[in-house]
């Protein structure tokens, strides 16, 4: 699963959002429509899963070689 809907904050972000009053300073990773973000977190998740099955396909080679 992808964290890509969701803004990564930083340390000062978290400080500031403490200070900020008004409600003006959160951001979110925007789309145009709901088509569009859903298709946009399906690659980032399918992303996501490519990157866990070549790392698990290295452990296979590694382990096979031994």
């Amino acid at each position: 699963m992808s964290d890509f809907l969701f803004n990564r904050s930083s340390i000062l972000s978290g400080i500031g959002s403490t200070i900020d009053l008004f409600g003006i300073s959160p951001s979110y990773n925007m789309s145009k429509n709901g088509v569009d973000a859903d298709r946009r977190d399906y690659q980032a998740d399918i992303a996501a899963l490519r990157a866990d099955m070549v790392s698990a396909i290295a452990l296979l080679e590694l382990d096979c070689r031994e």
